[in-house]
């Protein structure tokens, strides 16, 4: 993990001053609490064209990347040229921030993602650093300074889907009702990624619908036996008196003769 780490953060460095570059990073939260992650990162194909070899280090790394649990491919969008790494996580309550996100520079320390499990409704609130923050690749100001100059020309992104609507984030701009949150990291600073939302336990609220839906058929029933046992004994009674009225009816009859 920490060469996959090492990796991305010297391949950031290096597209960083490379000028012309595209790093967006997407989470996709589905309704069954599985997660894709998807990061591309590119650089301007003129530039390439030039004899770059920024992506020569993914081509070494391969392996390492997908022993990591990523799988690496080409990207080509016509403008920009490098590569795609995806990863799926079976499910978001499993996630751990330092071990399926280690794409940034910043110390592990900084990042969070806090799940509070409920029994219907979970609450997932996540703190991350942002890896276009120039103040983490070097203490020098000078440095810090030059980057800058490069971030108006890159398109760093980072982008949160999920299935709900968001409680809050400091997201750049939120599109589909809350549901689709973006982050243009060249603006974002010293500031954090952050956002907070909501998941119901599908499998927990499906049990409890079906306990619900047990109860009330049981329910019915007992009103049923009830109910039939009620008009058998009435009938029972009926039939009683009715042999009863006979009898009389036969000891009535043998008196007058």
């Amino acid at each position: 993990m920490k060469k996959g780490c090492k990796l991305l953060i010297v391949l950031f460095c290096l597209l960083l001053f490379s000028g012309c570059v595209k790093e967006n990073v997407e989470m996709n939260v589905n309704v069954d609490k599985s997660m894709d992650i998807s990061i591309i990162m590119g650089l301007n194909k003129s530039l390439l064209n030039s004899g770059d070899d920024t992506f020569s280090h993914i081509d070494s790394s391969k392996k390492t990347l997908e022993e990591e649990g990523y799988q690496v491919e080409d990207y080509d969008d016509g403008t920009y040229k490098g590569y795609k790494l995806t990863k799926h996580v079976n499910n978001i309550d499993d996630f751990n921030i330092n071990n399926d996100f280690k794409i940034n520079s910043q110390d592990n320390n900084q990042n969070s993602f806090i799940v509070n499990k409920g029994f219907l409704i979970n609450r997932y609130s996540a703190s991350l650093s942002n890896f276009a923050n120039t103040n983490s690749l070097s203490n020098t100001d000078d440095y810090a300074n030059i980057a800058n100059t490069y971030l108006s020309s890159m398109d760093l992104k980072f982008v949160l889907n999920v299935p709900y609507k968001t409680i809050s984030n400091n997201a750049t701009s939120v599109e589909n009702d809350g549901k689709r949150l973006i982050w243009n990291l060249s603006t974002l600073g010293n500031n954090p990624i952050k956002f907070e939302f909501n998941m119901f336990n599908i499998i927990e609220a499906i049990v409890l619908i079906v306990a619900a839906v047990l109860v009330f058929i049981l329910i019915i029933i007992a009103i049923i036996k009830n109910k039939k046992k009620k008009n058998n004994d009435l009938t029972k009674d009926n039939q009683t008196l009715e042999t009863n009225n006979n009898v009389d009816n036969n000891i009535d009859i043998e008196i007058i003769d």
